[in-house]
C-alpha cells in the first residue's frame, strides 16, 4: 500500500474512531440527564399521591378519586399488594393493563421498554385504607424524552458523516501536502540515476518544517556525494597519471635492453639503474595510496596519553641519520609533555612532516615541542623554498604539488601532506602552517589533552 493511502486509511480510521466515541458519549450523557429527570419528577408525584392518601383517610374521602387526580397524562397508577396482586389499576391507556408488574418493597425510581417506548416507574410503599402495606407504582410514557433522544441521536449521526466526510477531503489534501516533497526527492532520486548526475530538489516557501528540513538534507547529502564523487574521479586520474609516468619510463628502458642490452654494456646499467629508480617510485606511490585507502576506513587507534618530546626525539634521531641532515630539536620545558594520541600514529606524521622539510630545505630543520598555553604542540620549521599563500588551502589535498619540476627533483608523489592531514583528524588535531616563498614554512600541530 502506499504512503498516501496509509495516511489517509489511517487518519480516516482515527477519526472515525474517536467521533463515533465522542457522539456516543455526548448520547449517553444526555440520556442520563433526562432520563435521570423524568424519574426525580415522577419519584415526587409517587411521593405527593402517598401524602395524599393519608390526608384522604382521615378525611375520609375515596382513594380511586383521589388517584385520578394525580393520574399522569399519557400514565397509569397501579396498586399492588404483597401478594404480587393489582388492587387497584387507574390509566387512560389501555395498553398500560397489560404490563407487567410486580410488589416492590422499597421506594425505588427506574426508565422501562415497553412495546418499544421508554416508560418512566416509579414507586413507593403506602398504608392502604383497610391497613394492608401496599405498593403505590405510577407509571408514564416520557415521549418528549423519547423525541427529544431521537433528534439528538440523528443530529449526531449526521454531524458525524459530515465530520468524517469533511475530514476525509481535509486529509487527502493534508496527505497530498506531505507526499508531495517525498514524490519529488524520488523522482529527483530516479532522475540521479538515470542521468548519472547529483540533482537538487527544488524548495519553495520558508516553513522550515520538518518536510523543508527533510528537503534540505537530500540537497546537502546530494552535495557532499557529489564532492565525494569528483574527489574520487581526480583521484583515479591523478594516481592513473602518476603511475602511468615509471610504467612508460619502465617499458621503455625495458624495450632499449632488449634492442641493445647484449651488445652495449652501458645500456645495460643505464637501463637497469633507470628500471630501478622508476620501480622505488612506484611502490612509495602504492605504499601511500595504500596508507590513504586504510586511512579512509574507520580508524582503529590505540589512544592514550604519551609524551610527544620524547616521540620528538626518536624521530628526529631516525631521521637524521638516515637522511644524512642536521634536525635540531628543542624541548621548551624538562617535564614530559602529554598528549592523547595513538604513539605509532604520531611518530608517522611526524615523519611526512620532517621528511618534507628535508626534501625542500638546504639548511638544518629546527623541530620544537612544548605547550601552548594548555594546549601541547608540535612545530616543524625549515628555512626553505616556501610556498605561495594562495596554494596553502591545497597543500593538504591528494597529489596537490606546488612546483611539478621541484616535486620531480625530490621524488615527491603529492600524498604526504594528505595523510598527515587524515592522522591530525583522527587525533582530533589541529595542523596550521605558515610559509613565505624564499623564506621558509612553519606546520604546527596542535594536540587535544
Amino acid at each position: 500500500m502506499r504512503l498516501k493511502n496509509k495516511i489517509q486509511l489511517y487518519t480516516s480510521l482515527s477519526l472515525f474512531l474517536m467521533v463515533l466515541l465522542f457522539h456516543t458519549a455526548i448520547y449517553f450523557i444526555f440520556s442520563f440527564t433526562l432520563t435521570q429527570k423524568d424519574m426525580s419528577r415522577l419519584s415526587e408525584v409517587a411521593e405527593n399521591i402517598a401524602i395524599a392518601l393519608k390526608k384522604s383517610e382521615e378525611e375520609g374521602l375515596p382513594s380511586s378519586e383521589l388517584l385520578r387526580a394525580y393520574l399522569p397524562q399519557n400514565g397509569m397508577i397501579r396498586v399492588v399488594t404483597e401478594k404480587g396482586q393489582s388492587k387497584l389499576t387507574i390509566t387512560k391507556e389501555l395498553t398500560f393493563s397489560s404490563l407487567p408488574f410486580t410488589y416492590e418493597s422499597g421506594q425505588t425510581a427506574e426508565i422501562k421498554e415497553y412495546r418499544k417506548h421508554m416508560i418512566a416507574f416509579a414507586a413507593i410503599p403506602v398504608i392502604w385504607t383497610n391497613g394492608e402495606i401496599v405498593s403505590l407504582q405510577v407509571y408514564e410514557k416520557i415521549e418528549n424524552t423519547e423525541e427529544n433522544l431521537a433528534l439528538l441521536k440523528m443530529i449526531l449521526i449526521a454531524a458525524g458523516i459530515l465530520f468524517i466526510v469533511l475530514s476525509y477531503f481535509a486529509g487527502h489534501i493534508l496527505t497530498k501536502q506531505i507526499v508531495r516533497p517525498i514524490s519529488k526527492m524520488i523522482n529527483t532520486m530516479k532522475a540521479s540515476m538515470r542521468e548519472k548526475a547529483f540533482k537538487r530538489i527544488e524548495l519553495t516557501g520558508d516553513s522550515k518544517d520538518e518536510l523543508y528540513q527533510m528537503g534540505q538534507t537530500f540537497n546537502e547529502m546530494s552535495e557532499i556525494l557529489e564532492k565525494h564523487y569528483e574527489k574520487e574521479q581526480q583521484f583515479l586520474h591523478d594516481a592513473s597519471h602518476e603511475l602511468k609516468t615509471p610504467i612508460t619510463v619502465i617499458m621503455s628502458y625495458s624495450n632499449l635492453l632488449k634492442r641493445w642490452g647484449q651488445t652495449r654494456p652501458e645500456v645495460i646499467e643505464e637501463s637497469s639503474q633507470a628500471i630501478h629508480d622508476e620501480a622505488k617510485k612506484m611502490k612509495r606511490l602504492t605504499d601511500q595510496l595504500l596508507t590513504l585507502a586504510k586511512n579512509d576506513q574507520p580508524p582503529y587507534l590505540e589512544m592514550k596519553q604519551v609524551d610527544i618530546a620524547d616521540i620528538c626525539k626518536q624521530v628526529s634521531h631516525t631521521l637524521e641519520v638516515a637522511t644524512n641532515r642536521t634536525i635540531r630539536l628543542h624541548v621548551q620545558t624538562k617535564q614530559p609533555i602529554f598528549a592523547e594520541g595513538d604513539k605509532e600514529k604520531i611518530k608517522q606524521l611526524l615523519t611526512i612532516l620532517i621528511d618534507n622539510a628535508v626534501k625542500y630545505s638546504a639548511e638544518p630543520v629546527d623541530v620544537t615541542c612544548g605547550l601552548a598555553g594548555d594546549t601541547p604542540f608540535i612545530s616543524v620549521c625549515d628555512k626553505g623554498i616556501g610556498m605561495r599563500e594562495e596554494d596553502l588551502p591545497k597543500i593538504f589535498d591528494r597529489f596537490f604539488r606546488v612546483d611539478e619540476a621541484r616535486n620531480r627533483e625530490t621524488g615527491g608523489t603529492g600524498l604526504g601532506l594528505s595523510i598527515a592531514k587524515q592522522i591530525a583528524e583522527e587525533h582530533g588535531a589541529e595542523l596550521k602552517v605558515d610559509s613565505r616563498i624564499g623564506e621558509g614554512t612553519n606546520v604546527t600541530i596542535l594536540f587535544r589533552k
